[in-house]
């Protein structure tokens, strides 16, 4: 398999989705049904991404998307472990701790 290759897997108890590869034009349809998925879960969602190698604009956008609609049912989405350059973007721009929808824990660095 390649290293670039998207794996998926998901838990339902408690939701959990762990990221694997590269979310791009060719997995970004794969990655937005899961998230998808999430919604409704009456709770919070963990989305582990120490495994992503890489991840394209809309799918960070999708992301903070599925934070909010979780915020709307009165869950959170709280990303695990993000690369360095994604954790950067969303601390800037949508960290819950500035009164958005989108919580980042965990340490990771570069792939």
């Amino acid at each position: 398999m390649p290293t670039d290759a998207l794996t998926i897997a998901s838990l339902r108890d408690p939701v959990r989705l762990k990221i694997v590869g590269e979310v791009d034009v060719d997995t970004r349809k794969e990655f937005m049904q899961a998230l998808a998925q999430t919604l409704g879960s009456n709770g919070d969602t963990a989305l582990d991404l120490g495994g992503v190698s890489f991840m394209d604009t809309h799918s960070v956008t999708a992301v903070v998307q599925c934070a909010n609609r979780l915020h709307e049912e009165g869950g959170r989405l709280i990303v695990h472990q993000p690369p360095n350059s994604l954790r950067r973007i969303f601390e800037l721009l949508w960290d819950g701790d500035r009164g958005s929808r989108l919580y980042v824990s965990g340490e990771r660095g570069e792939p």
